[in-house]
């Protein structure tokens, strides 16, 4: 294991926590939600933290009611929160999963509801293309049955669109990236990896096999760069390979690396619950993040570490890429740390 430099981050105003939304504003770490081992009993309040000052703010109250696992993303200088697993308790009738959300204004301090989407998912991936945000996979019930197809959601109009996927019965989306001004998703049926494009408002959806990378144990990733390539990352048992995905959805082999010191963010069998994160920096590395876990491929000399446990000085929750060279993280049960400053080098 690869001791990465790091500093521990002030536990802030928050109580410990799993599964909460941890996002970048670009000046301040936010956390919200999120449940304390016990997924019936989730949270509703929040906290941003500043680097520059190392100081903590509590957010103003939600609109919405408490969750664990829901989906947050950035949308211009708002972050979207949307969906997740909640409470019996909360009023939301005899069905824990959530289909609303709301826009948190972090310079106001302020939320504003969105209208609430056709149809609840937990466990959801969420990316923002042109103007509006796509939501792809996750679980549609209690007992993490996956889901195929996709949700628009378009702030503008405040109005949802389903986009079916007439062959996605069968698959688990694991991943989901923009490309230009297409979404992007990585996923499995049977083991095998596919991929799966659309463009939202003018096309449905296209689908790509790689057959030749199928692997039932395989743990996968997937990622957009600065130049607006998209890749692929699949490693099983003795090797981790890079694909760049064309433009037809066909992978091109692009780098591999020997052993398991690069874990790709998603493991198949666990997808979609335990899904860490995929960055690739502008330096030319592959940041690959779970739980208390961080593992870096360097492209431009083919080397790769990785830090768990006491290599992280014992943090144990999710992290988030503030920098090409700098994660910072908060969260986890019973962590040495509670929050972390880490520093990837160079």
């Amino acid at each position: 294991m690869f001791d990465f430099p790091h500093e521990r981050l002030d536990g802030g105003p928050l109580s410990e926590r799993r599964d909460h939304a941890l996002t970048w504003s670009g000046t301040e770490l936010v956390v919200w939600g999120g449940d304390p081992g016990d997924a019936h009993a989730p949270f509703a309040d929040g906290a941003a933290y500043e680097p520059e000052t190392g100081i903590w703010r509590s957010l103003t109250a939600s609109p919405l009611s408490a969750r664990t696992r829901h989906s947050a993303v950035w949308y211009g200088e708002r972050m979207f929160v949307w969906g997740g697993f909640g409470s019996l308790e909360d009023g939301a009738g005899d069905t824990r999963m959530r289909g609303d959300g709301a826009f948190y204004d972090p310079v106001s301090d302020s939320w504003e509801e969105a209208a609430t989407a056709p149809e609840a998912r937990a466990s959801a991936h969420a990316v923002v293309v042109g103007d509006v945000v796509v939501i792809a996979g996750g679980s549609s019930d209690a007992d993490g049955a996956s889901v195929s197809g996709f949700l628009v959601y378009e702030p503008g109009g405040n109005a949802w669109e389903t986009v079916p996927w007439p062959s996605g019965e069968g698959v688990r989306i694991h991943a989901l990236e923009r490309r230009g001004d297409s979404a992007v998703a990585l996923g499995t049926r049977d083991g095998v990896p596919l991929v799966a494009a659309f463009v939202p408002g003018s096309s449905g959806v296209a689908e790509r096999s790689w057959d030749d990378y199928a692997s039932p144990a395989a743990s996968v990733g997937l990622v957009s760069d600065s130049d607006g390539l998209l890749f692929g990352i699949i490693r099983d048992d003795d090797r981790t390979r890079l694909l760049e995905v064309a433009e037809d959805g066909a992978p091109v082999l692009r780098a591999e690396t020997e052993g398991a010191r690069f874990r790709p963010p998603v493991s198949m069998t666990a997808s979609p619950l335990s899904v860490g994160r995929l960055y690739a920096a502008e330096d030319g590395r592959m940041i690959a993040t779970g739980d208390g876990d961080v593992s870096v491929w360097d492209l431009r000399n083919g080397t790769s570490v990785r830090g768990q446990g006491g290599a992280l000085g014992g943090y144990c929750g999710p992290f988030v890429l503030v920098e090409d060279s700098r994660l910072l993280g908060w969260g986890g049960l019973d962590c040495a740390l509670s929050g972390i400053d880490l520093d990837l080098g160079t």
